[in-house]
């Protein structure tokens, strides 16, 4: 069953402006891996429900960004908590940024978060791990998320249009 983008927010009583409602659904689903998938289908139906897609991004890359904070935070206590094998691989890789210059780890976030579909916790928790502060990267993790919010939602905005 097909039902339109603009009815289902319609029905939720979502109108073109409510950007405070993809703030939340994205800081929700920017800190869970479970929620995850319902923050990309819920961008896709309030772009294609009308919604500006650089004002859903800005929203949306901010609600992201808050989630990967928490990961952040939690990779900067890990070392306080034995996590195992996850402890392991955020050493190695914590190893590795200290050993890197601090314009290529803030190209490496930027570019990681911006353009892989891979999720931000993998490089968060890690970076939290290795003590960067977290004012020298936050800057690239919000326009990062922000970029990547807006290619999804211009790839969706396409397909709804070429194929619906």
């Amino acid at each position: 069953v097909y039902v339109p983008p603009k009815q289902i927010t319609d029905f939720l009583g979502i109108d073109e402006n409510s950007f405070v409602f993809s703030f939340i659904i994205s800081s929700l689903g920017g800190f869970s891996s479970i929620f995850s998938t319902s923050v990309y289908a819920t961008l896709f139906t309030l772009v294609n429900a009308g919604m500006n897609p650089f004002i859903l991004a800005i929203s949306a890359g901010l609600g992201l960004s808050v989630g990967d904070s928490i990961f952040f935070l939690l990779g900067h206590k890990g070392k306080e908590i034995n996590l195992g094998k996850l402890q392991k691989l955020a050493k190695k890789i914590s190893d590795f940024i200290q050993n890197k210059k601090k314009n290529t780890i803030k190209i490496f976030v930027f570019l990681y978060i911006a353009f892989t579909p891979f999720p931000n916790d993998i490089i968060m928790i890690p970076l939290g791990y290795s003590r960067i502060r977290y004012h020298q990267i936050i800057f690239e993790v919000i326009i990062g998320n922000i970029i990547a919010v807006l290619i999804f939602l211009f790839i969706s905005m396409w397909t709804y249009n070429n194929f619906f």
